[in-house]
């Protein structure tokens, strides 16, 4: 009579954990990261769940024998389910983590879909590259606005080695209009993996 749930046992560290001692990722290790992201995201859209709030300290790097990391994407604690009968679920609330919010997340009667954790994903690629989120602000209203209508500062800005093509993802990731951004988790993956065939035979 007793109910219970069983749940897989971690060994690891958050994201978050990682960057506060690690500071910037090194491209390929950045990628391989977003990219198992991705994979993730993309299991969950296609059973129409939409995780609202994507960031460090959400996912988990798993200790592994062979020292490379296995992601794993946690807490759908917020997450949403969309209903076969609507393209996407509008917002009546303020949800997620405003560093890390799609623009229509923070907007009440904004209509959340896939492409919100997309964008989510790009904050946290910037960050991975950058060391620093794409926006910093000292208070929470600014914040907002910035999130809603300023464009964030150039990677290269930050880390002037940055591969052109890395930027184009991030900076497509980061639209503010769903619709400009990549429509599909599948898309970012399509290019990460071009991506990642660059750096290995860059050497970068």
């Amino acid at each position: 009579g007793i109910a219970y749930i069983v749940m897989e046992w971690l060994e690891g560290r958050t994201l978050d954990e990682e960057l506060s001692s690690q500071g910037q990722f090194s491209f390929k290790r950045a990628v391989g990261i977003i990219r198992q992201i991705a994979v993730a995201l993309g299991e969950a859209h296609a059973k129409r769940v939409v995780h609202r709030d994507l960031k460090p300290g959400n996912i988990m790097l798993v200790d592994t024998a062979d020292g490379h990391d296995q992601v794993k994407v946690l807490d759908f604690g917020i997450g949403k389910i969309i209903e076969e009968t609507t393209a996407n679920s509008p917002v009546s609330a303020l949800v997620g983590t405003p560093q890390y919010a799609s623009p229509e997340q923070l907007t009440v009667g904004g209509h959340v879909d896939g492409r919100s954790d997309i964008y989510s994903l790009g904050v946290i690629f910037y960050r991975l590259l950058g060391g620093q989120l794409p926006f910093s602000c000292s208070s929470m209203g600014e914040l907002l606005q910035m999130q809603l209508t300023v464009a964030p500062p150039p990677l290269r800005t930050l880390r002037p080695d940055t591969p052109v093509t890395i930027e184009a993802l991030i900076n497509h990731m980061l639209a503010k209009d769903p619709a400009q951004r990549p429509q599909s988790a599948g898309e970012v993956l399509h290019r990460l993996n071009q991506i990642l065939s660059q750096l290995q035979i860059e050497g970068v």
